[in-house]
């Protein structure tokens, strides 16, 4: 079975879509990042995940009423509940977090751990 990552390894980078990323979040993506934020509107990878939209990942802050900006996050994935998979720009990995109870839940440096699978 294809990962995630190998999946969106696949898809072309928009690079309006990623300038636009890296202005709002102040950083120059790795190239995994590039591909996932370049995915097509809500993309579902499974049942349990999607990938955001680019308007969600540009406006997190609003939307999400949580300072991704701040925290050094760039929201990738919807995993339900209200946990996002967001990457950590400042740890350079990617982290599992609650976004009402606002915590850290879960990290790796391989985003396919993160995603929640079918059972």
């Amino acid at each position: 079975m294809v990962s995630f990552i190998e999946k969106a390894r696949k898809w072309e980078f928009k690079y309006d879509i990623v300038s636009a990323v890296e202005k709002v979040y102040g950083c120059e993506l790795p190239d995994d990042i590039k591909h996932i934020v370049s995915c097509k509107n809500d993309e579902f990878i499974s049942k349990w995940a999607r990938v955001l939209s680019v308007d969600e990942i540009l406006s997190a802050n609003e939307i999400m009423q949580i300072d991704f900006i701040g925290k050094k996050f760039v929201p990738l994935l919807d995993i339900l509940d209200n946990d996002f998979i967001v990457y950590d720009i400042e740890h350079k990995k990617y982290v599992s977090i609650n976004i009402v109870e606002d915590i850290v839940f879960d990290s790796s440096e391989n985003i396919d751990d993160l995603i929640p699978q079918d059972i």
